[in-house]
């Protein structure tokens, strides 16, 4: 019979027992959030360099090339309004 653990209380091989489990109320895809992150912080960096790939690779700390084909990959246009 296993035995119940309060938070912080030590086992007897004197590792803590894990916290209590909480539930998510749903799964997440980790692949589906972070392109939207990545989504979001390129039109950020294009907004803040009104649309100058150069400068929003830069503030992105990437390649030039490599923001290119992100952008391209996220489906960014290239029009004067970058929208989340």
């Amino acid at each position: 019979m296993p035995v119940a653990f309060s938070e912080g209380m030590d086992t007897r091989d004197g590792l803590q027992a894990l916290p209590p489990r909480v539930e998510a109320p749903e799964a997440i895809s980790l692949d589906d959030r972070l392109k939207e992150v990545e989504r979001t912080l390129i039109a950020w960096a294009l907004r803040t360099t009104a649309g100058n790939k150069s400068k929003a690779a830069a503030l992105l700390k990437v390649k030039r090339s490599t923001f290119g084909d992100r952008i391209n990959r996220c489906g960014i246009g290239t029009g004067a309004a970058y929208e989340d």
